[in-house]
Protein backbone atom coordinates (compact mmCIF):
# COMPACT_ATOMS: atom_id res chain seq x y z
CA UNK A 1 0.00 0.00 0.00
CA UNK A 2 1.24 3.46 -0.84
CA UNK A 3 1.07 5.47 2.34
CA UNK A 4 2.73 8.45 4.00
CA UNK A 5 5.55 7.75 6.42
CA UNK A 6 5.36 11.17 8.02
CA UNK A 7 3.60 11.79 11.30
CA UNK A 8 1.29 14.76 11.48
CA UNK A 9 1.97 17.55 13.94
CA UNK A 10 -0.38 19.80 15.85
CA UNK A 11 -2.56 22.63 14.64
CA UNK A 12 -0.83 26.00 14.44
CA UNK A 13 -2.42 29.42 14.44
CA UNK A 14 -1.59 33.01 13.52
CA UNK A 15 -3.74 36.07 14.17
CA UNK A 16 -4.13 39.16 12.02
CA UNK A 17 -6.38 42.20 12.39
CA UNK A 18 -9.91 41.92 11.02
CA UNK A 19 -12.61 44.45 11.84
CA UNK A 20 -16.30 43.63 12.24
CA UNK A 21 -19.32 45.84 12.77
CA UNK A 22 -21.10 45.72 16.11
CA UNK A 23 -23.95 43.23 16.45
CA UNK A 24 -27.55 44.28 16.82
CA UNK A 25 -28.13 44.72 20.54
CA UNK A 26 -31.47 42.93 20.54
CA UNK A 27 -30.35 40.02 18.49
CA UNK A 28 -33.47 40.21 16.37
CA UNK A 29 -33.43 40.51 12.60
CA UNK A 30 -34.42 43.77 11.00
CA UNK A 31 -34.41 44.98 7.43
CA UNK A 32 -31.92 47.24 5.74
CA UNK A 33 -32.87 50.61 4.34
CA UNK A 34 -32.96 49.06 0.91
CA UNK A 35 -35.36 46.44 2.20
CA UNK A 36 -33.70 43.64 0.28
CA UNK A 37 -31.59 41.86 2.89
CA UNK A 38 -32.01 40.83 6.51
CA UNK A 39 -29.78 42.32 9.19
CA UNK A 40 -28.52 39.90 11.83
CA UNK A 41 -26.27 40.18 14.84
CA UNK A 42 -22.91 38.43 15.05
CA UNK A 43 -24.33 35.39 16.84
CA UNK A 44 -26.71 34.75 13.97
CA UNK A 45 -23.89 34.55 11.40
CA UNK A 46 -22.91 31.00 10.58
CA UNK A 47 -19.39 29.57 10.73
CA UNK A 48 -17.29 31.00 7.93
CA UNK A 49 -19.45 34.13 7.67
CA UNK A 50 -18.55 37.59 8.88
CA UNK A 51 -20.66 40.67 9.69
CA UNK A 52 -20.22 43.24 6.93
CA UNK A 53 -22.17 46.46 7.28
CA UNK A 54 -24.72 44.68 9.44
CA UNK A 55 -25.27 41.87 6.91
CA UNK A 56 -23.84 38.35 7.18
CA UNK A 57 -21.48 37.68 4.27
CA UNK A 58 -19.29 34.70 3.40
CA UNK A 59 -15.62 35.39 4.10
CA UNK A 60 -14.78 34.94 0.45
CA UNK A 61 -17.05 37.79 -0.61
CA UNK A 62 -14.92 40.78 -1.56
CA UNK A 63 -15.81 44.44 -1.19
CA UNK A 64 -17.42 44.42 2.23
CA UNK A 65 -16.39 48.03 2.59
CA UNK A 66 -14.57 49.88 5.32
CA UNK A 67 -16.73 48.51 8.13
CA UNK A 68 -15.47 44.94 7.69
CA UNK A 69 -12.30 43.49 6.21
CA UNK A 70 -12.72 40.05 4.67
CA UNK A 71 -10.20 37.54 5.98
CA UNK A 72 -7.94 36.64 3.03
CA UNK A 73 -7.52 32.93 2.46
CA UNK A 74 -4.05 31.40 2.92
CA UNK A 75 -2.07 31.00 -0.27
CA UNK A 76 -2.20 27.24 0.17
CA UNK A 77 -5.25 25.12 0.85
CA UNK A 78 -3.25 23.33 3.55
CA UNK A 79 -4.80 25.91 5.87
CA UNK A 80 -7.98 27.89 6.37
CA UNK A 81 -9.11 31.28 7.63
CA UNK A 82 -11.99 32.29 9.86
CA UNK A 83 -13.09 35.55 11.46
CA UNK A 84 -13.41 34.93 15.20
CA UNK A 85 -13.84 37.66 17.76
CA UNK A 86 -13.30 40.35 15.12
CA UNK A 87 -9.91 38.89 14.22
CA UNK A 88 -8.72 36.77 11.31
CA UNK A 89 -7.60 33.38 12.61
CA UNK A 90 -5.41 31.40 10.21
CA UNK A 91 -5.20 27.69 10.92
CA UNK A 92 -2.61 25.39 9.34
CA UNK A 93 -3.37 21.73 8.80
CA UNK A 94 -1.36 19.06 10.61
CA UNK A 95 2.24 18.92 9.43
CA UNK A 96 2.32 22.55 8.28
CA UNK A 97 3.37 25.81 9.94
CA UNK A 98 2.76 29.48 9.22
CA UNK A 99 5.20 31.12 6.83
CA UNK A 100 4.55 34.81 6.36
CA UNK A 101 1.12 35.99 7.50
CA UNK A 102 -1.24 33.97 5.33
CA UNK A 103 0.62 30.87 4.10
CA UNK A 104 1.14 27.36 5.42
CA UNK A 105 4.48 25.69 4.68
CA UNK A 106 6.18 22.45 5.63
CA UNK A 107 8.36 22.63 8.70
CA UNK A 108 11.04 20.03 7.94
CA UNK A 109 14.55 21.48 7.54
CA UNK A 110 16.67 18.32 7.45
CA UNK A 111 16.52 15.12 5.44
CA UNK A 112 18.66 12.80 3.36
CA UNK A 113 17.97 13.93 -0.22
CA UNK A 114 21.07 14.57 -2.36
CA UNK A 115 19.47 15.07 -5.81
CA UNK A 116 15.98 15.83 -7.10
CA UNK A 117 14.24 16.06 -10.49
CA UNK A 118 10.75 16.68 -11.88
CA UNK A 119 9.17 15.89 -15.24
CA UNK A 120 5.57 15.83 -16.42
CA UNK A 121 3.54 15.01 -13.29
CA UNK A 122 6.28 12.98 -11.60
CA UNK A 123 9.01 13.83 -9.10
CA UNK A 124 12.00 11.73 -8.00
CA UNK A 125 14.70 12.14 -5.37
CA UNK A 126 17.99 10.36 -4.74
CA UNK A 127 18.74 9.88 -1.06
CA UNK A 128 22.07 9.59 0.72
CA UNK A 129 21.97 5.78 0.67
CA UNK A 130 22.02 5.92 -3.14
CA UNK A 131 18.44 4.68 -3.50
CA UNK A 132 15.71 6.60 -5.40
CA UNK A 133 12.16 7.42 -4.34
CA UNK A 134 9.51 8.81 -6.73
CA UNK A 135 5.98 10.17 -6.41
CA UNK A 136 3.23 11.44 -8.71
CA UNK A 137 2.03 9.89 -11.96
CA UNK A 138 2.88 6.26 -12.72
CA UNK A 139 0.94 5.99 -15.98
CA UNK A 140 3.95 4.69 -17.96
CA UNK A 141 6.01 3.29 -15.12
CA UNK A 142 7.26 6.80 -14.31
CA UNK A 143 7.79 5.93 -10.64
CA UNK A 144 10.07 2.99 -11.41
CA UNK A 145 8.26 0.86 -8.84
CA UNK A 146 7.36 -1.99 -11.17
CA UNK A 147 3.90 -0.65 -12.00
CA UNK A 148 2.69 1.12 -15.15
CA UNK A 149 -0.55 2.73 -14.01
CA UNK A 150 -2.02 4.94 -11.32
CA UNK A 151 -0.16 7.43 -9.15
CA UNK A 152 1.26 7.83 -5.67
CA UNK A 153 0.84 10.85 -3.40
CA UNK A 154 3.86 9.82 -1.31
CA UNK A 155 7.36 8.64 -2.28
CA UNK A 156 7.78 4.99 -3.26
CA UNK A 157 11.10 3.27 -3.90
CA UNK A 158 12.20 2.89 -7.51
CA UNK A 159 13.41 -0.62 -8.31
CA UNK A 160 16.83 -1.54 -9.65
CA UNK A 161 18.61 1.69 -8.68
CA UNK A 162 21.53 2.11 -6.30
CA UNK A 163 24.47 4.47 -5.78
CA UNK A 164 22.60 7.18 -7.71
CA UNK A 165 24.15 10.66 -7.84
CA UNK A 166 22.10 12.41 -10.58
CA UNK A 167 18.51 12.20 -11.85
CA UNK A 168 16.79 13.65 -14.92
CA UNK A 169 13.13 13.24 -15.90
CA UNK A 170 11.42 13.70 -19.26
CA UNK A 171 7.71 14.00 -19.87
CA UNK A 172 7.04 10.33 -19.14
CA UNK A 173 10.42 8.73 -18.47
CA UNK A 174 13.32 9.08 -16.08
CA UNK A 175 17.03 8.29 -16.01
CA UNK A 176 19.54 7.91 -13.20
CA UNK A 177 23.35 8.16 -13.20
CA UNK A 178 25.25 6.07 -10.68
CA UNK A 179 28.53 6.93 -9.00
CA UNK A 180 30.13 4.26 -11.19
CA UNK A 181 29.05 6.02 -14.38
CA UNK A 182 26.23 3.65 -15.35
CA UNK A 183 22.92 5.01 -16.70
CA UNK A 184 19.57 3.32 -16.09
CA UNK A 185 16.19 4.54 -17.39
CA UNK A 186 12.52 3.69 -16.82
CA UNK A 187 9.04 4.74 -17.92
CA UNK A 188 7.70 5.35 -21.42
CA UNK A 189 9.79 3.91 -24.27
CA UNK A 190 7.68 4.59 -27.36
CA UNK A 191 10.52 6.55 -28.95
CA UNK A 192 13.35 4.49 -27.52
CA UNK A 193 14.05 7.04 -24.78
CA UNK A 194 15.12 4.29 -22.36
CA UNK A 195 18.03 3.39 -24.64
CA UNK A 196 17.71 -0.33 -23.97
CA UNK A 197 17.15 -1.41 -27.57
CA UNK A 198 13.40 -1.79 -27.05
CA UNK A 199 10.26 0.31 -27.43
CA UNK A 200 8.38 -1.12 -24.46
CA UNK A 201 7.51 0.94 -21.37
CA UNK A 202 9.21 -0.35 -18.25
CA UNK A 203 8.21 0.15 -14.63
CA UNK A 204 11.69 -0.94 -13.58
CA UNK A 205 14.96 0.80 -14.42
CA UNK A 206 16.94 -0.85 -17.22
CA UNK A 207 20.57 -0.33 -18.22
CA UNK A 208 21.15 1.90 -21.26
CA UNK A 209 22.85 -0.16 -23.96
CA UNK A 210 26.41 0.60 -24.98
CA UNK A 211 27.34 3.04 -22.19
CA UNK A 212 27.48 0.91 -19.07
CA UNK A 213 30.22 3.05 -17.53
CA UNK A 214 32.09 6.31 -17.83
CA UNK A 215 29.13 8.72 -18.02
CA UNK A 216 29.58 12.03 -16.16
CA UNK A 217 26.21 13.79 -16.74
CA UNK A 218 22.73 13.10 -18.17
CA UNK A 219 19.80 15.18 -19.42
CA UNK A 220 16.30 14.05 -20.39
CA UNK A 221 14.16 15.97 -22.89
CA UNK A 222 10.49 15.33 -23.58
CA UNK A 223 11.14 12.06 -25.42
CA UNK A 224 14.93 11.85 -25.74
CA UNK A 225 17.94 11.53 -23.47
CA UNK A 226 21.58 12.56 -23.77
CA UNK A 227 24.73 11.74 -21.81
CA UNK A 228 28.26 13.11 -21.53
CA UNK A 229 30.87 10.36 -21.61
CA UNK A 230 34.01 10.42 -19.47
CA UNK A 231 36.12 11.90 -22.29
CA UNK A 232 33.66 14.73 -22.95
CA UNK A 233 31.92 13.18 -25.96
CA UNK A 234 28.11 13.27 -26.12
CA UNK A 235 25.69 10.50 -27.07
CA UNK A 236 21.89 10.67 -27.31
CA UNK A 237 18.95 8.31 -27.82
CA UNK A 238 15.17 8.43 -28.24
CA UNK A 239 13.07 10.70 -30.47
CA UNK A 240 14.87 12.39 -33.37
CA UNK A 241 12.14 14.06 -35.43
CA UNK A 242 13.74 17.49 -34.94
CA UNK A 243 17.38 16.42 -34.97
CA UNK A 244 17.63 16.43 -31.17
CA UNK A 245 20.02 13.47 -31.19
CA UNK A 246 22.59 15.50 -33.13
CA UNK A 247 23.49 12.66 -35.48
CA UNK A 248 22.66 14.49 -38.71
CA UNK A 249 19.17 12.96 -39.05
CA UNK A 250 15.71 14.42 -38.54
CA UNK A 251 13.48 11.38 -38.92
CA UNK A 252 12.52 8.53 -36.68
CA UNK A 253 14.27 7.71 -33.44
CA UNK A 254 17.05 5.57 -31.99
CA UNK A 255 16.55 2.89 -29.34
CA UNK A 256 20.26 2.92 -28.48
CA UNK A 257 22.75 5.79 -27.95
CA UNK A 258 24.24 7.42 -31.04
CA UNK A 259 27.18 9.85 -31.04
CA UNK A 260 26.51 13.56 -31.50
CA UNK A 261 28.41 14.74 -34.57
CA UNK A 262 31.32 17.04 -33.84
CA UNK A 263 31.19 16.60 -30.06
CA UNK A 264 33.84 13.96 -29.49
CA UNK A 265 35.38 15.72 -26.48
CA UNK A 266 35.20 18.79 -24.26
CA UNK A 267 31.56 18.73 -23.09
CA UNK A 268 31.19 19.51 -19.37
CA UNK A 269 27.44 20.11 -18.93
CA UNK A 270 24.30 19.25 -20.88
CA UNK A 271 20.65 20.38 -20.96
CA UNK A 272 17.72 18.98 -22.93
CA UNK A 273 14.56 20.85 -23.95
CA UNK A 274 11.40 19.52 -25.51
CA UNK A 275 13.07 18.58 -28.81
CA UNK A 276 16.54 20.14 -28.68
CA UNK A 277 19.76 19.80 -26.70
CA UNK A 278 22.59 22.13 -25.63
CA UNK A 279 26.04 21.41 -24.24
CA UNK A 280 28.57 23.56 -22.39
CA UNK A 281 32.16 23.00 -23.49
CA UNK A 282 35.28 23.13 -21.35
CA UNK A 283 36.13 26.72 -22.28
CA UNK A 284 32.64 27.90 -21.35
CA UNK A 285 31.20 28.06 -24.86
CA UNK A 286 27.81 26.60 -25.87
CA UNK A 287 26.62 24.43 -28.76
CA UNK A 288 23.00 23.46 -29.44
CA UNK A 289 21.15 21.17 -31.87
CA UNK A 290 17.62 19.98 -32.68
CA UNK A 291 14.48 22.10 -32.88
CA UNK A 292 15.38 25.76 -33.39
CA UNK A 293 12.14 27.30 -34.58
CA UNK A 294 11.87 29.42 -31.42
CA UNK A 295 15.45 30.69 -31.59
CA UNK A 296 16.83 28.23 -29.05
CA UNK A 297 19.77 27.30 -31.30
CA UNK A 298 20.84 30.92 -31.73
CA UNK A 299 19.10 31.27 -35.09
CA UNK A 300 15.62 30.90 -36.62
CA UNK A 301 16.10 27.35 -37.93
CA UNK A 302 16.58 23.80 -36.67
CA UNK A 303 19.76 21.77 -37.06
CA UNK A 304 20.54 18.07 -36.79
CA UNK A 305 24.15 18.87 -35.90
CA UNK A 306 25.56 21.16 -33.18
CA UNK A 307 25.70 24.93 -33.81
CA UNK A 308 27.94 27.28 -31.84
CA UNK A 309 26.30 30.23 -30.05
CA UNK A 310 27.92 33.57 -29.30
CA UNK A 311 27.84 34.09 -25.54
CA UNK A 312 28.62 37.33 -23.66
CA UNK A 313 30.91 35.50 -21.19
CA UNK A 314 32.01 32.05 -20.12
CA UNK A 315 29.08 29.81 -19.09
CA UNK A 316 29.12 28.11 -15.69
CA UNK A 317 25.61 26.57 -15.58
CA UNK A 318 22.77 25.99 -18.05
CA UNK A 319 19.14 24.82 -18.11
CA UNK A 320 16.62 24.24 -20.92
CA UNK A 321 12.85 24.61 -20.85
CA UNK A 322 10.46 23.45 -23.54
CA UNK A 323 11.66 26.01 -26.09
CA UNK A 324 14.09 28.31 -24.26
CA UNK A 325 17.52 28.16 -22.66
CA UNK A 326 19.09 30.06 -19.75
CA UNK A 327 22.76 30.19 -18.78
CA UNK A 328 24.67 31.54 -15.79
CA UNK A 329 27.78 33.50 -16.65
CA UNK A 330 31.08 33.86 -14.85
CA UNK A 331 30.29 36.42 -12.15
CA UNK A 332 26.76 35.10 -11.54
CA UNK A 333 24.66 37.00 -14.08
CA UNK A 334 22.08 35.13 -16.20
CA UNK A 335 21.15 35.32 -19.88
CA UNK A 336 18.34 33.53 -21.73
CA UNK A 337 17.32 32.99 -25.35
CA UNK A 338 14.59 31.27 -27.36
CA UNK A 339 10.82 31.47 -26.88
CA UNK A 340 9.47 34.38 -24.84
CA UNK A 341 5.72 34.33 -25.30
CA UNK A 342 5.29 33.57 -21.57
CA UNK A 343 8.15 35.66 -20.20
CA UNK A 344 10.61 32.74 -20.32
CA UNK A 345 13.56 35.07 -20.91
CA UNK A 346 12.98 37.04 -17.75
CA UNK A 347 12.18 40.28 -19.55
CA UNK A 348 9.05 42.11 -20.62
CA UNK A 349 9.91 41.54 -24.27
CA UNK A 350 7.18 39.38 -25.77
CA UNK A 351 8.97 37.99 -28.81
CA UNK A 352 11.56 35.25 -29.11
CA UNK A 353 15.25 36.07 -29.15
CA UNK A 354 17.97 34.24 -31.07
CA UNK A 355 20.59 36.04 -29.01
CA UNK A 356 21.16 35.77 -25.25
CA UNK A 357 19.44 38.59 -23.34
CA UNK A 358 20.25 39.53 -19.76
CA UNK A 359 17.78 38.63 -17.01
CA UNK A 360 17.42 41.77 -14.88
CA UNK A 361 18.02 41.79 -11.15
CA UNK A 362 19.96 38.53 -10.84
CA UNK A 363 23.48 38.33 -9.39
CA UNK A 364 25.52 35.60 -7.79
CA UNK A 365 23.59 32.76 -9.47
CA UNK A 366 25.19 29.35 -9.00
CA UNK A 367 22.56 26.99 -10.45
CA UNK A 368 19.59 27.04 -12.85
CA UNK A 369 16.53 24.88 -13.48
CA UNK A 370 14.05 25.16 -16.34
CA UNK A 371 11.02 23.24 -17.55
CA UNK A 372 8.07 24.06 -19.77
CA UNK A 373 7.84 27.85 -19.88
CA UNK A 374 9.33 28.43 -16.43
CA UNK A 375 12.81 29.01 -15.03
CA UNK A 376 14.27 29.19 -11.52
CA UNK A 377 17.70 30.32 -10.39
CA UNK A 378 19.56 29.56 -7.16
CA UNK A 379 21.89 32.26 -5.85
CA UNK A 380 24.91 31.84 -3.62
CA UNK A 381 22.90 32.60 -0.51
CA UNK A 382 20.48 29.77 -1.21
CA UNK A 383 17.55 31.95 -2.35
CA UNK A 384 15.29 30.74 -5.18
CA UNK A 385 14.25 33.19 -7.92
CA UNK A 386 11.61 32.14 -10.50
CA UNK A 387 10.07 33.65 -13.63
CA UNK A 388 8.07 32.73 -16.74
CA UNK A 389 4.55 31.42 -17.22
CA UNK A 390 2.71 31.71 -13.90
CA UNK A 391 5.94 31.18 -11.95
CA UNK A 392 5.25 28.74 -9.15
CA UNK A 393 5.93 29.67 -5.55
CA UNK A 394 3.75 32.76 -5.01
CA UNK A 395 6.28 34.96 -6.79
CA UNK A 396 4.44 38.26 -6.82
CA UNK A 397 6.02 40.02 -9.78
CA UNK A 398 4.96 41.22 -13.20
CA UNK A 399 5.02 38.97 -16.28
CA UNK A 400 8.49 37.74 -17.11
CA UNK A 401 10.19 39.32 -14.12
CA UNK A 402 12.21 37.21 -11.65
CA UNK A 403 10.97 37.10 -8.08
CA UNK A 404 12.14 35.32 -4.94
CA UNK A 405 9.97 32.47 -3.69
CA UNK A 406 8.89 33.97 -0.33
CA UNK A 407 9.61 30.97 1.89
CA UNK A 408 12.84 30.02 0.08
CA UNK A 409 14.92 33.14 0.67
CA UNK A 410 17.96 31.18 1.92
CA UNK A 411 19.24 27.72 2.71
CA UNK A 412 18.38 25.94 -0.56
CA UNK A 413 20.90 23.58 -2.17
CA UNK A 414 19.06 22.18 -5.21
CA UNK A 415 16.10 23.23 -7.40
CA UNK A 416 14.08 21.67 -10.23
CA UNK A 417 11.02 22.92 -12.12
CA UNK A 418 8.57 21.82 -14.80
CA UNK A 419 5.25 23.18 -16.00
CA UNK A 420 2.93 23.22 -13.01
CA UNK A 421 5.20 22.29 -10.13
CA UNK A 422 8.68 22.63 -8.70
CA UNK A 423 10.80 21.10 -5.95
CA UNK A 424 13.75 22.23 -3.88
CA UNK A 425 16.13 20.60 -1.42
CA UNK A 426 17.39 22.51 1.61
CA UNK A 427 21.07 22.56 2.56
CA UNK A 428 20.08 20.08 5.26
CA UNK A 429 18.67 17.62 2.70
CA UNK A 430 14.93 18.27 3.20
CA UNK A 431 12.79 18.09 0.02
CA UNK A 432 9.96 20.58 -0.51
CA UNK A 433 7.59 20.89 -3.48
CA UNK A 434 4.89 23.29 -4.60
CA UNK A 435 2.44 23.85 -7.47
CA UNK A 436 -0.32 21.70 -8.93
CA UNK A 437 -0.95 18.30 -7.38
CA UNK A 438 -3.45 16.37 -9.52
CA UNK A 439 -1.37 13.18 -9.47
CA UNK A 440 0.33 13.60 -6.11
CA UNK A 441 3.11 15.65 -7.71
CA UNK A 442 4.01 17.30 -4.37
CA UNK A 443 4.48 14.07 -2.41
CA UNK A 444 2.66 15.29 0.71
CA UNK A 445 0.02 12.57 0.80
CA UNK A 446 -2.70 14.66 -0.86
CA UNK A 447 -3.83 15.82 -4.29
CA UNK A 448 -4.25 19.37 -3.03
CA UNK A 449 -2.30 22.12 -4.84
CA UNK A 450 -0.03 24.35 -2.80
CA UNK A 451 1.45 27.64 -3.99
CA UNK A 452 4.04 27.66 -1.23
CA UNK A 453 6.68 24.94 -0.67
CA UNK A 454 5.54 22.08 1.56
CA UNK A 455 7.37 19.02 2.86
CA UNK A 456 7.58 15.80 0.89
CA UNK A 457 6.59 13.06 3.30
CA UNK A 458 8.70 10.09 4.26
CA UNK A 459 12.14 11.05 2.91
Amino acid sequence: MRASLAASVGILFAVAACSSSAPNATGSPTTTDAGDAARYDGAACGHGDVMCGGICQPESVAGCGASCTVCPQPATSHGSADCVGAKCIFECAGGYAMCGTQSCCGVQTTGDVVAIAVGGSTSCAAISSGLVACWGSDAYGNLGDGMTSGFSTVPVQANGLKNVKQLSLGDRHGCALSTGGTVRCWGDDGQGQLGDGQRTPSGTATVVSGITGGVTAIAAGSMHTCAILSGGAVSCWGADMSGQLGNGQTTGSSVVPVPVMGLTSGATAIAAGAAFTCAVLSEGSVKCWGDGLHGQLGGPASSATPLALTMPASVTAMAAGANHVCAAMTGGSVVCWGANDQGQLGSTQGTMSTKPVAVPGLTGVVALAAGGNETCALDGGGAVHCWGQDPVGDVNVGPGQPGIVPSLTSGVAHITVVTGHACAVTAGGAPKCWGTDESGDLGDGTITPSWVPIDVRGI
